[in-house]
């Protein structure tokens, strides 16, 4: 009398890898964004003229750190789709849809951040070069801005799909919603021009670092569920 083998869960994507990428996600953006261009005041062309010219080696290191968050976060989209796909394969698709045009969105955002040190290029003969540099480096914020409100959407439906697969504890998905949920409020806080009270406005991304953290450091040092990502490979 035979019996059929009990089904064996396939391998688990390498989640680990996603949660080292997610890190370097947040690390080079925070490089990108504060240690190269935090102190670029938009506000006074002529000061910002200057600070560019002064530091650009350090400014093209910016996009630089850009171009290198954006090949992590390509690397976090595939690994989580293929995590999250066992428990839905449309919502795991919707969301990479999302975080895939919040990609292509900041990657075009970064043709403004080289515009500004074509334009200061004294070889050009461009008048205003400052007021027109200044006017990029608007642009990009902007469409960082947008970019977010994508990014946000996917923060959303992987913290719930984290709750809701059992992958991952819940408590760390809606640590990540509520980064989503943040980073929406923020762009649309922008867009629409938005008063804030209590200088609220100038906390909003913060839990994004808690979510996103959160989530890679659970990844990092206890993977996804066995338990659970059997369960779910079992119902196929």
């Amino acid at each position: 009398m035979s019996h059929d083998a009990p089904a064996v869960a396939p391998k688990q994507p390498p989640v680990r890898i996603a949660a080292l990428a997610y890190l370097g996600t947040i690390a080079f953006g925070l490089f990108a964004e504060v240690g190269t261009r935090s102190g670029l005041d938009r506000s006074d062309p002529q000061a910002l003229a200057a600070t560019l010219r002064a530091g650009e080696d350090l400014f093209r290191l910016g996009v630089v750190s850009d171009l290198a968050m954006l090949v992590c976060y390509l690397v976090v989209t595939a690994i989580f789709y293929a995590a999250f796909r066992p428990y839905s394969r449309t919502l795991s698709a919707a969301a990479a849809v999302f975080s895939l045009t919040g990609i292509a969105v900041l990657a075009m955002g970064l043709v403004n951040l080289m515009a500004p040190l074509m334009i200061l290029n004294p070889t050009t003969g461009m008048t205003d070069q400052a007021d027109l540099a200044a006017v990029f480096l608007m642009l990009h914020g902007r469409g960082y801005t947008i970019s977010l409100a994508f990014f946000g959407v996917y923060c959303l439906m992987i913290g719930w799909l984290s709750a809701r697969s059992r992958l991952i504890p819940a408590w760390v998905g809606l640590l990540m919603a509520f980064a989503g949920a943040c980073y929406l409020l923020n762009s649309l806080r922008v867009v629409l021009d938005l008063p804030l009270p209590g200088g609220l406005a100038d906390y909003l991304l913060l839990p994004g670092l808690v979510g996103e953290g959160a989530i890679s450091l659970w990844l990092l040092a206890r993977g996804l569920n066995a338990q659970a990502w059997a369960r779910l490979n079992a119902r196929d």
